[in-house]
């Protein structure tokens, strides 16, 4: 007989952060709580989550201003 309930635990650790990746892909330049321009090593931001299973999204946003001639008749 099969059993018809699911009895378990899910925790889900997350790490944010938003900034500019440098060029060679090793920090991250952001704004910290206190409003003032930081610099993070991506392996820290990695380390805490060592030998886990992660997903991993990257989100890349640009903003191209349309509005050049949208009124002119």
């Amino acid at each position: 007989m099969a059993k018809n309930y699911i009895f378990n635990k899910l925790t889900n650790e997350k790490f944010k952060i938003k900034g500019t990746l440098s060029p060679d892909g090793d920090m991250i330049d952001y704004t910290n709580s206190d409003g003032d321009a930081a610099t993070i090593d991506v392996a820290k931001c990695f380390a805490p989550f060592k030998g886990m299973f992660v997903e991993l999204s990257i989100v890349t946003k640009a903003e191209e201003d349309l509005s050049e001639g949208f009124e002119e008749d």
